[in-house]
């Protein structure tokens, strides 16, 4: 399949942030006196809200700005431990190199994506970024897709969305363009979303492209 536009979700799926958000989450928890979360709790959270997901735990409404600022004061102290997955620069290289446009949709504050980009060294690659501050309505709503294409000029039917939860997939299927699922732990895939691509190596992706 040929596609003029691919768009990436980042945490997940370009980046393994996962340890770095729940350390920095657990401090949040400290500061606030939260509720520690069970396992189960933590293993549904990914691509969730942060207000939701801190009001689970036991803050209040007037809690969640103080709550947000914390985060985001201490997620940037030291981002030395986030890195790329493996093959996410070579991989990006390669679409970018086809003259595929590359973009990213996602549901972190741009104050926090755009030091991970760089910090990162991929910043450069991407001809769109759209934030949670950039829209109304977050994923899984068709906003930030729609934000996309308009500005990239691409049909939705040369447009792919990459991305590891199932709010990634139904973004996609809420925009009418095609899916593929990033399936790090190689367990399988069982999610009513239905992705129409799976793949469990971010480098399978530009088999998709051929």
């Amino acid at each position: 399949m040929s596609y003029k536009l691919i768009i990436f979700d980042f945490d997940g799926t370009l980046s393994d942030t996962s340890p770095h958000i729940l350390n920095c989450g657990q401090k949040c928890i400290d500061k606030f006196n939260l509720r520690y979360p069970t396992q189960q709790e933590i293993n549904s959270m990914g691509g969730g809200v942060f207000a939701n997901t801190m009001m689970s735990l036991g803050a209040t409404e007037d809690m969640i700005t103080p709550l947000k600022e914390y985060y985001k004061q201490i997620f940037l102290e030291d981002v030395s431990d986030i890195t790329l997955y493996d093959g996410v620069f070579d991989t990006l290289m390669r679409i970018k190199a086809r003259g595929i446009k590359l973009a990213i949709a996602t549901n972190r504050g741009r104050e926090i994506l755009l030091p991970l980009l760089k910090h990162l060294g991929i910043l450069d690659l991407f001809d769109e970024l759209v934030c949670e501050s950039d829209v109304n309505n977050k994923k899984p709503h068709p906003e930030m897709i729609d934000l996309i294409l308009n500005k990239l000029k691409i049909p939705k039917e040369d447009s792919l969305i990459v991305g590891d939860t199932k709010y990634d997939v139904l973004l996609g299927k809420n925009s009418n363009i095609r899916t593929c699922l990033v399936d790090y732990s190689k367990k399988g895939y069982n999610d009513e979303s239905k992705p129409d691509y799976v793949v469990h190596d971010f480098k399978e992706i530009v088999d998709i492209l051929k």
